[in-house]
């Protein structure tokens, strides 16, 4: 590549002699390639310079990465459970209290008469039930009671005598403290109450872990 130029700066040196009490002024011309010269035209007679300037190679130059980073914002869903004493856990067996052989309370249902409790959940397949009560009256003056439990699963019709009860106690007398083991669970189901001559009946039903 030639760089073609003809401008010329012409520089003025003043050059104070002093010789006696005369004063003598040199004009001289700086020429493009740097040189001083008496004279304009003498600058014209240089040869133009030649510039070269290297080509790039685009090949080896460095490449410049960009490298974008994505702000990726994950959402955590975490289930709290709530126990009974209002206690927050993240596993529900945290709430719940256990006996040595794992056994733990699910409900327990007291009444003076016959009733239909509410819906309750057995959630294994092992669970038992306790039951004991008072007896108020009999023949001649005899402690004599009538008790009929009988568990009926969700959606079961409790009036059908012929409906399958997941478990009975039937026409039974008063007892303190009988408990009865049964191996069909994992359901939702109420409790039927029906008798006479008793009171402070008390049904305690457990589960197993």
């Amino acid at each position: 590549m030639k760089l073609r130029n003809r401008i010329f700066v012409a520089l003025v040196l003043s050059m104070v002699l002093f010789s006696g009490c005369s004063n003598n002024t040199i004009v001289k011309y700086q020429c493009q390639d740097g040189s001083l010269k008496d004279t304009f035209v003498e600058c014209s007679k240089i040869e133009d310079l030649e510039v070269s300037f290297p080509e790039l190679d685009c090949n080896s130059c460095p490449v410049k990465i960009e490298e974008k980073i994505k702000e990726v914002t994950k959402t955590i869903n975490e289930k709290i459970y709530v126990c009974n004493d209002f206690r927050e856990v993240k596993n529900k067996d945290n709430c719940i209290d256990f006996d040595k052989d794992g056994w733990y309370e699910i409900e327990t249902f007291k009444t003076d008469t016959s009733k239909t409790t509410k819906l309750f959940n057995i959630p294994s397949n092992t669970w038992r039930f306790t039951w004991e009560c008072d007896s108020t009256g009999g023949y001649e003056g005899t402690d004599f009671s009538i008790i009929s439990l009988m568990f009926y699963e969700k959606g079961k019709d409790s009036n059908d005598i012929f409906a399958q009860t997941i478990a009975s106690v039937l026409n039974s007398n008063c007892v303190d403290g009988e408990t009865s083991y049964v191996y069909k669970g994992n359901k939702d189901m109420f409790l039927k109450i029906q008798g006479a001559n008793f009171e402070n009946l008390k049904v305690k039903i457990e589960a197993k872990k």
